[in-house]
């Protein structure tokens, strides 16, 4: 006999999480949108969470969408388009867009049409199952999200986010957006456990004490767990029972009727949703009859019937359908899915998605092969490219034909490069070529080879790239004399990228043969601009421009961007800032989302270093919200976020954009540029932070990696002041280097600046004055504040460098300068962020409350104390009340 699965009839442990989802519909309500991920292992109580929630939102207190997402077989957006399809916004189905920016502002669109007329809710369920197309979607809606009637609930395993690959960084950024709000389940505690097991008991029963306690022991705060044991517990079960609920729903399910295991195994290899009439057509059973198994399934609380969807059953737990699943033999399995491909075709389904997973799983090669390739093209149209590369994966483990696997690894790996995952991208690239060499087909494998070189270079791997390229020019019959002539070309620029001048001269001599071709007319200004030869650049640019012309539009604004960029690097900041004001709007009319993005980051670091820190960061923030493939876009935001982050110091910009990760892929980039720029400010950063051991050892590994000047005066001046002995002398030693390009403003500027940093550290009183006074003259006519007052530091003239950090409201900057004796605001002078912090302490506030009225955690406010007291002189909190009560103000006035 088969016992009744207890449930407790009360949510038990999860007050504070049940108020915070209340707390954020309520805001929803108010146009304040948020999304609120929810993790915890399987079992957890996840589900009943967000069961308790949706009870709450009866009486039309918000509208009711749930999403689910499934282990195989997703289509695009399938969970969004199940939410839209419950809150009646999906009647028409979505079509493919003209690009993937496109396609995500129309679901967008719906959804925000909803609510205008109310207040939503929107459940997205399992997010460790997503497809990328989901992942992307509720990426892209957050910055919308915060001025929206729209509360999204995403719940996901955490077990199961350990193992997905893909799901972490969604997840990064998702949990760094300031409309994402966390509840993490943990395990209940052992007083919570006893109180639910008791509740699940119900108050016929009397559990003796040493049962209870047995269950808390054995399900370790897992609700389901003691659940389920509680259940085999009073069904008399003798004997260890095993600890895992894929164990408990096994021993549930043998005592099954051979007509009930049989239905539920067939639901199983339906995945964890399923339709009653699907199932009947499948089984061969009477619906009526199916119903009267499924009712009795439902007792037992395997499955759950879904509200509001009649004929609609779900596993109750994922892991209830993986150990059902589980338990089928392989032969069973592949039997079973054949059968269900064949009703699908029978019935004329035509989800390609669908086909394709059964067809693979049954191992049927020419079905799978057809099936999985029409879906991963579908799947490319709707810009799903996670969903696409799967399945021309699974295509590919049935076709053995040359041509057709070239075919099909060319299409993920154009799948991986549109959605930035380069490395992948290159993999799938060489297997292409690795299928395709002997063919006799040289034109299809040198443009194989160059598109693999440019993946490389895209994610970051410049060393990579140059062996693709050259291994093209060993291994692929060239007869050609323009073939070798572009790849050398192509290996050029990769050199230059290196900032190895002269290597990429010899190059580019010997690719004369290409001299008709844009890409030659691309590379000479890249060669002037890293030589720092300005007029050279100028000439080459608008050469390029004329030629770029009679190529498309496409690459008229590539040229455009590379001469803005040029500009950058040059500091040329008025004519860099006059191009990217008007090219950031003509690069999205054209979708050119990766040099949008590119062309925010630059022209944030313009704003920046001019001192417009506000205008930075809304191009920073604005170029997040833009679906970028480029891997070097996140280094550029990245690079940008430092230098607002040190000036503002705004710690919840910096941890958005400035990901270990992210740096890391700067310094394997071994771009002379991209690594320049970010060195130094993550350096500043990291010393702002108290390490001055890890700002060290990055400013030491940049400059054994900086060949060149171009882009990395930053990194220059920051190894110069916070280096070791032998970094500063690394610095030192590029005053040459930068002497000998004079025409460029930039790096004249930076040489006068290093003169005086190495003449203040050599004690040499009057040489550091008169250098300091020099680069503060260039520094005030090129128009960067910033670097005007770090020149009066020098000048040790700190009080007029403290007036000109006030008037920019830069109080990262302020934290580091100290001046004065004494307990007055000379002696430290404090961010607005310390001097907030300092007025709270003396108004009795602790420290657990300031961090929650700040929205930080306790670690900060504690960090932030450590420097308000050093900055003071004084010891405690009683010491800091009364300096306060004695101020007015803790920055120092002149």
């Amino acid at each position: 006999m088969l016992a009744r699965a207890l449930v407790s009839p009360l949510l038990i442990g999860r007050d504070a999480e049940l108020h915070l989802l209340v707390e954020c519909r309520l805001a929803a309500a108010r146009g304040h949108g948020s999304l609120v991920l929810v993790s915890g292992d399987a079992g957890i109580g996840k589900t009943r969470l967000l069961q308790t929630f949706r009870r709450s939102l009866r009486g039309g207190r918000a509208a009711l969408g749930v999403g689910l997402c499934r282990e195989f077989g997703t289509e695009p957006y399938g969970p969004i388009r199940e939410g839209l399809r419950d809150l009646r916004a999906d009647s028409a189905g979505v079509a493919p867009a003209a690009s993937h920016e496109e396609q995500l502002a129309e679901l967008r669109e719906r959804l925000a049409h909803v609510c205008r007329r109310q207040t939503v809710a929107l459940f997205v369920e399992d997010v460790h199952w997503a497809d990328d197309a989901t992942l992307r979607f509720l990426h892209h809606l957050l910055p919308s999200l915060r001025s929206m009637r729209l509360l999204i609930v995403a719940t996901y395993r955490s077990d199961e986010a350990r193992r997905v690959a893909q799901l972490e960084p969604y997840l990064a950024r998702l949990v760094r957006d300031r409309s994402t709000d966390q509840i993490a389940l943990k395990p209940l505690e052992p007083a919570q456990m006893r109180r639910l097991v008791e509740l699940a008991a119900g108050t016929q029963r009397r559990l003796s004490h040493e049962l209870i306690e047995g269950i808390v022991e054995r399900s370790d705060g897992n609700p389901l767990f003691a659940e389920e044991l509680l259940k085999n517990a009073l069904a008399g079960s003798t004997g260890a029972l095993p600890f895992t609920v894929r164990a408990t729903v096994l021993e549930r399910v043998a005592g099954l009727d051979v007509a009930s295991r049989n239905v539920l195994a067939l639901a199983s290899v339906l995945g964890r949703r399923f339709s009653a009439e699907f199932l009947s057509t499948l089984s061969n059973i009477a619906l009526d009859d199916l119903l009267r198994i499924l009712r009795d399934l439902r007792n037992l609380q395997l499955i759950d019937e879904l509200d509001n969807e009649p004929l609609r059953y779900a596993f109750r737990h994922a892991l209830t359908r993986e150990a059902v699943y589980g338990e089928l033999l392989s032969a069973e399995s592949r039997a079973l899915h054949a059968r269900i491909l064949h009703v699908l075709e029978e019935t004329g389904w035509r989800d390609a998605a669908d086909l394709g997973y059964h067809a693979w799983a049954a191992r049927d090669p020419s079905k799978a092969t057809e099936y999985n390739e029409r879906a991963g093209d579908e799947a490319r149209a709707l810009h799903a490219y996670g969903a696409a590369t799967r399945s021309y994966r699974r295509a590919l483990e049935f076709v053995h034909d040359a041509e057709h696997r070239s075919r099909l690894f060319v299409k993920a790996a154009q799948s991986c490069a549109h959605d930035g995952k380069s490395r992948q991208a290159v993999d799938l690239y060489e297997s292409a070529i690795a299928t395709l060499r002997g063919s006799g087909q040289r034109e299809r494998l040198l443009h194989l080879y160059q598109e693999m070189g440019a993946q490389a270079r895209l994610g970051g791997d410049n060393e990579r790239a140059i062996e693709i390229l050259a291994d093209a020019m060993r291994t692929v019959p060239n007869s050609d004399p323009g073939e070798a002539a572009a790849l050398a070309l192509g290996i050029a620029h990769l050199r230059l990228d290196r900032g190895e001048v002269a290597a990429a001269a010899d190059l580019i001599a010997r690719s004369a043969a290409v001299a008709d071709r844009l890409s030659y007319y691309k590379v000479l200004p890249y060669a002037a601009l890293v030589a720092g030869d300005v007029a050279g650049w100028r000439a080459a640019t608008a050469q390029a421009l004329d030629f770029s012309h009679d190529v498309g539009p496409e690459h008229v604004a590539a040229t455009r961007f590379n001469a803005a960029f040029g500009f950058t690097i040059f500091g040329l900041d008025e004519e860099a800032a006059e191009q990217f004001e008007s090219l950031i709007t003509h690069l999205h009319a054209l979708r050119l989302s990766s040099l949008e993005v590119l062309a925010c980051g630059n022209f944030a670091l313009i704003h920046a270093r001019r001192g417009r820190l506000s205008e930075a960061r809304g191009l920073i923030e604005r170029a997040a919200a833009i679906p970028s493939p480029s891997t070097t876009g996140p280094v550029v935001l990245a690079a940008a976020a430092f230098v607002v982050g040190n000036a503002l110091w705004d710690e919840a910009l910096v941890e958005r954009f400035c990901s270990e990760a992210v740096v890391e892929m700067a310094f394997r980039s071994r771009i002379n540029s991209t690594l320049g720029r970010i060195a130094g400010p993550y350096a500043r950063w990291l010393h702002a932070q108290s390490d001055a051991a890890g700002a060290q050892a990055a400013l030491r590994r940049a400059m054994e990696q900086l060949p060149a000047a171009f882009g990395a005066t930053e990194s220059f001046l920051a190894a110069a002041e916070l280096g070791d002995e032998a970094t500063r002398g690394a610095a030192f030693d590029r005053i040459a280097d930068l002497e000998a390009m004079p025409a460029v403003p930039m790096y004249a500027v930076t040489a006068v600046h290093l003169k005086a940093l190495r003449a203040d550290r050599n004690g040499d009183v009057q040489n550091a004055s008169r250098f300091a006074h020099e680069a503060l003259v260039r520094y005030r006519d090129l128009g960067w504040p910033l670097h005007e007052a770090a020149c009066l530091e020098l000048l040790g003239e700190r009080k007029r460098a403290a007036a000109r950090y006030r008037k920019l409201h830069v109080p990262g900057t302020l934290r580091g300068l100290q001046s004065g004796q004494g307990h007055s605001p000379e002696r430290g002078i404090l961010s607005e962020r310390e001097h907030q912090i300092a007025s709270l302490v003396a108004k009795g506030s602790v420290n657990k409350h300031i961090a929650d009225l700040l929205a930080v955690n306790q670690r900060t406010i504690e960090k932030h104390l450590t420097s308000i007291y050093g900055k003071l002189g004084i010891r405690n909190r009683s010491e800091l009340a009364a300096f306060m009560a004695r101020t007015t103000s803790s920055v120092a006035t002149e």
